[in-house]
């Protein structure tokens, strides 16, 4: 968009929805939304695909980590969005075969079969193949990069990885467009509008020139990630924040593994060796992160 748009003039049309994020999801609602007819704007405050969906593990998945928290929920949600982006975006998204190497006991084990198990009952509805067993031996000439010293077997499964989220959110961002929907990059959300104690719209900051408009919608959708808490400072009462937020880090290194391989550190916390691009990316390190979200560095 160019420094010169007219935010005064965009803002004079009373909106349907209004989305704060122009992350992959924030883009999809937008799509998902004008695709409706609804009336539609976003705002993104930095560039689509800026945030989390940049910088994320490329991967389209269930969450198989979170069936350790009992979250079967979540675990469901995500299997069935995988299947929904891999019939909807079958260029970008490809099904990526997974490798759980056992290097416990017993129990180690029958912990991982359990979850094998979960994880293809909650994707049912999967186009995808269910897990299998490898015994030592087919494990080694599969993935040889892998220790040997310990090694009892392991477990094959399947999830998806999205080489450019970038490229899907553009496409989103697209296809919003072109149901008519209107998607402000560089605009700031920075003040939610109330009427009558009701979110009534969204102050908005056009970056490129500092100026601000008012837009009024009836619907004002928080898709703001990292920044969730950020975006309704004012109107909310609680002081509990809606977003636990941590901070990841991938190492990007040469290719090492023929598939994607998950990995359990000393700590227990699960990470991957994913195939990416000409690449490998190894991660993530989930920690906990409660600075400003616009300085994340590695350290």
């Amino acid at each position: 968009m160019s420094a010169r748009r007219n935010f005064a003039k965009f803002a004079k049309t009373e909106f349907d929805v209004a989305v704060i994020g122009g992350g992959m999801i924030g883009t999809g609602v937008a799509r998902d939304a004008a695709m409706r007819g609804l009336k539609t704007v976003l705002f993104e405050k930095e560039d689509f695909c800026y945030g989390t969906s940049g910088r994320s593990s490329r991967m389209i998945h269930g969450g198989l980590r979170y069936l350790a928290n009992y979250d079967l929920g979540l675990v469901r949600e995500g299997l069935r969005e995988r299947e929904i982006l891999l019939r909807l975006a079958p260029h970008l998204v490809h099904p990526l075969k997974f490798l759980i190497p056992i290097y416990g006991g017993f129990l180690h084990k029958m912990k991982l079969k359990i979850g094998m198990i979960l994880y293809d009952l909650l994707s049912y509805d999967k186009s995808l193949p269910s897990h299998k067993s490898l015994s030592r031996a087919q494990v080694l000439e599969a993935e040889p990069a892998l220790a040997e010293n310990g090694l009892r077997g392991a477990y094959v499964y399947y999830d998806s990885q999205i080489a450019l989220t970038e490229r899907l959110c553009m496409e989103n961002v697209v296809a919003a467009r072109s149901h008519g929907a209107l998607l402000l990059n560089h605009a700031k959300a920075v003040e939610l509008l109330k009427e009558s104690d009701v979110v009534s719209g969204v102050k908005v900051e056009d970056v490129l020139s500092d100026k601000t408009a008012q837009f009024r919608s009836r619907l004002v959708v928080n898709v703001g990630g990292p920044w969730l808490d950020e975006v309704v400072h004012g109107v909310r009462k609680a002081e509990q924040p809606l977003a636990r937020t941590t901070k990841g880090i991938h190492l990007v290194t040469p290719k090492v593994t023929k598939d994607a391989v998950a990995l359990f550190a000393a700590d227990g916390r699960a990470y991957f060796v994913m195939p990416w691009l000409d690449f490998e990316l190894i991660g993530t390190t989930d920690t906990d992160y409660e600075k400003d979200m616009d300085a994340v560095r590695p350290r």
